[in-house]
């Protein structure tokens, strides 16, 4: 499977519960059939889907005597969708090294901030639009962009 697989992938309710629920936290098989309500072969088969691609990974924790018990998570990793796939984050390298060799610190500093600056206010207007909020105040701002937001976007 590669990135243009992506969309198929995720084509699938099953495979976008199981993403919703391992984005809260961690959980083994038996834990996720119960939260999507599916037989566990069904699981599992989604489960290497997701697995194949990178989506998620796993990890084993031993508990007394037995088999360690397999646990299932999101990978942290930025994983691409899209066609020709991009890969912004070396067009942002290309572009601050760019903007470092033919501006001076100084410029490229101003540049950044005032950049920054743009994006921030776009994202807030925008989250205050979608959200309907009039003024900003902290637990808003702790509700919709530190625990939303950014859950979201994996910061």
């Amino acid at each position: 499977m590669n990135n243009s697989d992506i969309p198929q992938v995720l084509s699938s309710q099953s495979r976008r519960e199981i993403l919703n629920v391992l984005s809260k936290h961690p959980h083994d098989i038996n834990s996720i059939v119960e939260a999507i309500n599916i037989q566990p072969t069904a699981v599992r088969y989604h489960l290497q889907s997701l697995l194949r691609l990178g989506l998620i990974e796993t990890y084993e924790e031993k508990r007394g005597i037995g088999r360690p018990k397999m646990y299932y998570k999101l990978t942290k990793k930025q994983v691409y969708v899209g066609f020709p796939p991009r890969n912004y984050l070396m067009l942002s390298e290309l572009l601050i090294d760019g903007m470092q060799n033919e501006l001076t610190p100084e410029e490229t500093q101003k540049i950044l901030r005032l950049t920054g600056y743009k994006i921030g206010g776009r994202l807030i207007t925008d989250l205050a639009t979608k959200n309907n909020i009039d003024i900003w105040a902290p637990k808003q701002f702790i509700e919709y962009y530190v625990n939303k937001f950014l859950q979201e976007i994996g910061a």
